[in-house]
């Protein structure tokens, strides 16, 4: 529950009985220097909607231009990153793993979410009612509701990501998220779609792109991979 307001740099391994680390001012690096972010005790599933009393491995409240970056691994709490009403964020080169979501962004906008491993979570990545965010060459496997989830959420650019074995969809975006581009994913083994346009309605209704150079064996509607 340390309130951050300068650049971190890990030298131990933190074991946590609530939040982690809470950024309070903006422009703060978060490097994890190889080391876990821990939680320490049972605790129940989270819902999709921001709720501070849920806890966070990083918590980064109303601020811009965070960076957390590993290599390092946060585990067990209910959302391992959580960027509410931020900016110009990024979460790089980490391990996301046994949370109930890797990273949740609500109401932000150019977010970044590059190059992680992210896995047996219930949720890999959730977006809710966020903007203009780049979610790009993350390994997503083996969370147990799905991969990643488009709510409410525009001009996001999702790319070269590779999904496999992540519940009901790999990719799924909400009949209210508009004009974001899909393209150069990966995803295969998924209950219902490995790309999933709002179940089904057709592209051009939310004017979402899916590139040619998607590869998966499923998608609603048909043709997008």
């Amino acid at each position: 529950g340390v309130v951050v307001k300068e650049d971190v740099t890990l030298y131990a391994d933190l074991s946590c009985d609530g939040d982690g680390l809470l950024v309070g001012n903006n422009g703060i690096t978060i490097d994890l220097n190889g080391h876990t972010i821990k939680y320490n005790r049972d605790h129940d599933a989270v819902d999709l909607s921001v709720n501070f009393g849920d806890d966070s491995g990083i918590l980064v409240p109303k601020a811009k231009d965070v960076k957390i970056i590993g290599p390092g691994l946060i585990t067990g709490f209910d959302r391992a990153i959580t960027f509410t009403g931020s900016s110009a964020g990024e979460v790089s080169d980490l391990i996301l793993r046994d949370n109930e979501v890797g990273v949740l962004a609500s109401g932000s906008r150019y977010i970044g979410i590059n190059a992680n491993t992210i896995d047996n979570n219930k949720y890999a990545v959730v977006l809710e009612s966020s903007l203009k965010g780049l979610v790009a060459f993350n390994l997503i496997a083996a969370n147990e509701k799905q991969g990643i989830v488009l709510l409410n959420s525009d001009y996001y650019k999702i790319l070269t990501n590779s999904l496999f074995g992540n519940g009901k969809n790999g990719i799924f975006l909400d009949a209210q998220s508009f004009d974001n581009d899909v393209d150069f994913n990966s995803a295969f083994v998924h209950k219902k779609a490995d790309i999933n346009n709002a179940n089904g309605v057709p592209p051009n209704i939310n004017q979402n792109n899916f590139g040619e150079n998607n590869n998966c064996k499923v998608s609603l509607p048909d043709g997008l991979c």
